[in-house]
């Protein structure tokens, strides 16, 4: 689940203690029930990048506690998607496999490979964490989504034939 923005009139200080304390009750009825919970970094979300995951999941400290990881997120909130998946690694639940390409306005969705994710470099970062869980496909802004579907597992299995360890 997205942390989402900070509400207008909400301090930062404010809305971190609210997203600390219920991310921690989540994570507690997870427990309870045998479940994890991954939060997913968002462009204009609470937790944008690695280093707000990290303050997240250290704030809460729980184990169930963990990261959809996803990379054009990341790379659209202007951070370094290689670099905070290294930083975020041993904490990947899931991950996305999704590009954005950053423009002078902002930044777009692409088709992978169509954007400024290294992929490769990002595979070789889960591996070398011993992630090896899904890289599921997400492309949510397409015309042509079933083309860019199937072009993005092309290229996914690609860079998965190359990364090999």
């Amino acid at each position: 689940a997205e942390v989402k923005a900070v509400p207008e009139g909400v301090a930062m200080a404010d809305a971190w203690t609210r997203c600390v304390a219920s991310v921690k009750a989540v994570c507690e009825y997870a427990a309870d029930i045998g479940a994890r919970y991954a939060v997913e970094p968002g462009p204009h979300c609470l937790v944008k990048d690695g280093a707000t995951i990290m303050r997240l999941i250290e704030s809460v400290d729980h184990p169930c506690l963990g990261v959809n990881y996803d990379p054009a997120n990341v790379n659209s909130a202007g951070a370094d998607p290689v670099a905070d998946a290294r930083l975020v690694a041993s904490h990947i639940f899931h991950t996305h496999a999704k590009d954005s390409l950053r423009t002078d306005d902002g930044w777009k969705e692409t088709v992978l490979g169509g954007g400024d994710v290294d992929f490769d470099a990002l595979v070789r970062v889960y591996r070398e964490a011993g992630y090896d869980g899904w890289l599921c496909i997400e492309r949510e802004a397409s015309d042509e989504t079933a083309d860019d579907l199937r072009r993005s597992r092309a290229f996914l299995a690609d860079v998965l034939s190359r990364t090999t360890t």
